[in-house]
């Protein structure tokens, strides 16, 4: 995995967080 693989995963992660917490 390449930094840039984990930098994608990340921001993955953040935008699932962040999103349903927009919803509520």
């Amino acid at each position: 995995i390449t930094g840039f693989t984990l930098r994608f995963a990340k921001r993955l992660q953040v935008n699932m967080l962040v999103k349903p917490a927009k919803k509520i």
